[in-house]
């Protein structure tokens, strides 16, 4: 008995020790259980009334090369005049990352009043200039009567006469134009101009303080800038326009800082003394590891231009001979490191107007050889080609910036080899623009921003051939012209494409020119900064277009 009692009595003890064990596992389970739904619970409630708050830390800092000189979107003279007045002026409409047309002074895009046969667009409420004065509907049409008078200057502003802009009220404006929706909507995309400003000064005039220090109503404004003993600028500030119309950049100040030459921007760079650098179309052979080059894809390309005023280059086997003497694919590999797209006409693969079927050019000595030689070309005792006491001899012009001026060498040593007589001249890039409205050159190897419509117009048509530096070729040729006012003026795509196809089969005939390469733009940037965005620009200064949206941390902060 006392065995069964005992028994008994270590089966309760176990029983009791199972139950407890079962007892005590059921309330860590059930504890761990009650933790995960409060620990839940808390995040749920954290990122319910919390939000996340991009912010950037410091101060912007990007390098640049080219001085100031009239930051004016009418008049802008290089690319950092444009670049400068994108941050600092607005206009009308404004093209996001997708480079699609979207308000930016205006309400909305125009609204057509289909029982008056006009577009109404109207100004949103309340927007001030940097200097606290009103923006009105006086202002908007000040600027476009002075672009009228500077369309010559700025291929911007090219149709902007056929633009009728009226006033209907102290708010809204009245449109009246036969242009397409994407060149009206381009021109509305222009900088407007403060009128209690600019109506009394020449806007020509690049020493008015206004040209360095401008009044805008753009996401940021002048601040300071800074000079050296020679009066070159070596710092130029902006700041965020507190009074700013739209979204608020996270980027409270930009610091630009001016450099001599590519490679002291590359060293600022790799030295984190600046965040951000654009060596533009010249090509990155190597990149610091905290940098990232953003390769956008852009309507630049370069080309090598006659002047066919010239008597030796009036000569179409001339130009042929040259087409067939350009190593486009060895220039390609060994000085631009693959860094574009050999092209063979002046629409490029990116544009719904490219003809595929064009005519191609490749690299041919032989062919070359024969043409000069059937058109009476022979090498006489120096091994120079002659025909008729003719050399054919010329120079070659171009800026004097590294991509350009080794392309040039290299095409300057093609044409050289089979004795030809060549001189290579570079210049700097202002003055490139005086070469070619004098028609100062014979040669000119020359970097070509362009928007379909309007700049295959302004630098093929004959209109603009005169004291212009539009069309660069002097090209006057009665059919091309006929083919561009078609285009221009049908608003159906398909006929518009075919005018354009046609053009391009055409100008592929005659050679006014030799079109080389369609370029990526390079910028360079601290990987730190996220939220750039853009795949594709119009010009050096749409690298800015999603600015406002650039941060380099993120913090939760509570809506």
């Amino acid at each position: 008995m006392k065995l069964k009692s005992l028994n008994s009595k270590n089966n309760n003890k176990f029983l009791i020790n199972s139950l407890y064990r079962k007892n005590k596992v059921f309330t860590i389970l059930m504890s761990l259980i009650i933790f995960l739904i409060i620990l839940g619970l808390i995040i749920w409630l954290y990122f319910l009334y919390t939000e996340n708050d991009y912010q950037f830390k410091g101060v912007f800092k990007e390098g640049l090369i080219q001085q100031p000189i009239n930051i004016n979107p009418l008049t802008p003279q290089n690319d950092t005049d444009k670049s400068l007045s994108q941050l600092i002026h607005s206009g009308l409409l404004k093209q996001n990352k997708n480079l699609e047309f979207e308000p930016d002074l205006a309400q909305s895009l125009p609204i057509t009043v289909k029982e008056a046969d006009y577009l109404k667009i109207c100004l949103k409420k309340d927007i001030s200039w940097h200097n606290n004065k009103k923006l009105s509907i006086d202002d908007v049409i000040f600027t476009y009567n002075k672009a009228k008078k500077l369309d010559d200057l700025n291929p911007k502003l090219s149709f902007v006469r056929l633009l009728d802009i009226t006033k209907l009220d102290n708010n809204c404006l009245k449109i009246k134009s036969n242009l397409s929706r994407n060149q009206l909507y381009s021109l509305l995309t222009v900088g407007i101009i403060p009128k209690h400003i600019w109506q009394e000064i020449d806007l020509s005039e690049q020493e008015t303080d206004f040209s360095i220090k401008p009044v805008g109503t753009g996401m940021f404004q002048f601040d300071s800038l800074g000079r050296n003993k020679n009066g070159e600028i070596v710092f130029y500030n902006l700041k965020q326009n507190k009074k700013y119309y739209n979204k608020k950049p996270n980027i409270k100040n930009i610091e630009f800082s001016f450099y001599k030459n590519l490679e002291n921007s590359h060293q600022a760079l790799k030295n984190k003394e600046i965040n951000a650098f654009s060596p533009h179309i010249n090509p990155i052979f190597s990149l610091p590891e905290h940098v990232q080059n953003h390769k956008f894809n852009w309507n630049f390309y370069s080309g090598l231009f006659f002047n066919l005023k010239n008597e030796l280059f009036n000569n179409q086997e001339i130009r042929e001979a040259l087409s067939l003497l350009t190593p486009k694919k060895k220039i390609l590999k060994e000085n631009l490191n693959y860094n574009g797209l050999i092209i063979n006409g002046p629409v490029l693969p990116s544009s719904f107007f490219y003809y595929p079927d064009i005519e191609k050019t490749n690299f041919n000595i032989k062919e070359a050889i024969e043409i000069l030689k059937r058109n009476d070309w022979d090498k006489n005792n120096n091994g120079f080609w002659e025909k008729d006491d003719q050399i054919i001899e010329f120079t070659i012009k171009t800026i004097d910036q590294p991509v350009m001026v080794e392309i040039a060498r290299s095409v300057q040593e093609a044409w050289q080899s089979i004795g030809l007589k060549v001189k290579l001249i570079t210049m700097p890039t202002q003055r490139i623009k005086t070469i070619i409205s004098e028609k100062d050159f014979e040669v000119v190897l020359y970097g070509v921003l362009t928007n379909y419509n309007a700049g295959l117009f302004s630098l093929w048509h004959s209109s603009d051939s005169l004291n212009s530096t539009l069309n660069i070729t002097n090209l006057n040729n009665r059919k091309i012209n006929e083919l561009l006012e078609n285009a221009v003026i049908v608003t159906n795509l398909n006929e518009k494409k075919e005018y354009y196809k046609n053009f391009q089969k055409l100008i592929s005939e005659i050679k006014p020119a030799i079109f080389l390469y369609n370029f990526n733009y390079n910028y360079l940037v601290d990987k730190n900064i996220k939220g750039i965005g853009v795949k594709a620009i119009n010009q050096p200064g749409d690298r800015f277009i999603n600015i406002e949206n650039w941060y380099s941390q993120i913090k939760r902060v509570w809506r």
